[in-house]
């Protein structure tokens, strides 16, 4: 095969991957929760802070979904509603939506992350990402707030791939895991992976919100099959260059 041949064959398996995933694995968060990311409106970026500490806190995507609507329905997706319905409000929200465990503490998360954001830069998220030097500063500050752990701050940052200059978070360790068992990219470490894999879909013409999209299905990929090795049920398994051991052999690819 020759190169441009080979590099056809890429570019072809990587569109093919990337329609059967986001048909299967649905796309980006935001767009489900009908927050209008791509207005900049610093209010829309606010609810997708708030849904990004659910959904990065540890609860299944229905449970935070859930918590999400909660909030909405009383009015508690701004920095002022938030306070107002204060952390008892928003544990009871919690609760209500299926939360099991850690609502106490995810709420105070919660209202820790808010209340920084808020003394910080006046509840504007939009303001945090003005003042951050480069990517590093961004998430260092984000994460500066408190209450926001390392997957809500990358779950926040990648729904702004493509919007943010700045957004450019490491990917989560679900997404390297689906990037690697299709043979999509390589790379010494994680950001290697998911870089070489952005420019190969840069290659097909496609724009960077869309490959924001492609990162959360390959996250849903790894979470709901790769880890759980439910590969009978994979909806890209034709494409998969991993197979599963059997008698104890080691796994291949």
């Amino acid at each position: 095969m020759s190169g441009s041949e080979s590099v056809d064959h890429g570019t072809a398996k990587l569109q093919s991957i990337a329609m059967k995933l986001t048909e299967s694995c649905g796309g980006s968060y935001s767009s489900s929760l009908g927050i209008n990311l791509a207005s900049m409106d610093s209010g829309e970026v606010f609810k997708w802070f708030v849904a990004s500490l659910l959904l990065g806190g540890g609860a299944s995507d229905a449970i935070a979904t859930k918590a999400y609507r909660g909030l909405e329905k009383l009015g508690a997706l701004s920095p002022v509603g938030i306070f107002k319905l204060d952390e008892a409000g928003v544990a009871g929200v919690l609760q209500r939506s299926g939360y099991a465990k850690r609502v106490i503490v995810t709420a105070e998360n919660i209202m820790t992350a808010v209340r920084g954001l808020q003394d910080r830069y006046g509840g504007d998220l939009n303001r945090l990402h003005f003042f951050a030097e480069d990517e590093q500063d961004l998430e260092r500050r984000l994460r500066g707030l408190r209450g926001i752990g390392r997957k809500p701050a990358i779950v926040f940052l990648r729904g702004l791939r493509g919007l943010w200059d700045k957004a450019e978070p490491r990917p989560l360790d679900d997404v390297v895991l689906a990037i690697g068992r299709l043979g999509l990219a390589t790379g010494p470490e994680a950001n290697a992976s998911l870089e070489a894999l952005q420019l190969a879909w840069e290659a097909t013409g496609q724009d960077e919100r869309g490959f924001a999209d492609f990162e959360v299905a390959l996250a849903r990929l790894g979470q709901r099959y790769c880890r759980k090795g439910r590969c009978q049920e994979c909806p890209v398994g034709t494409e998969c260059q991993w197979r599963p051991p059997s008698n104890g052999d080691e796994p291949t690819t």
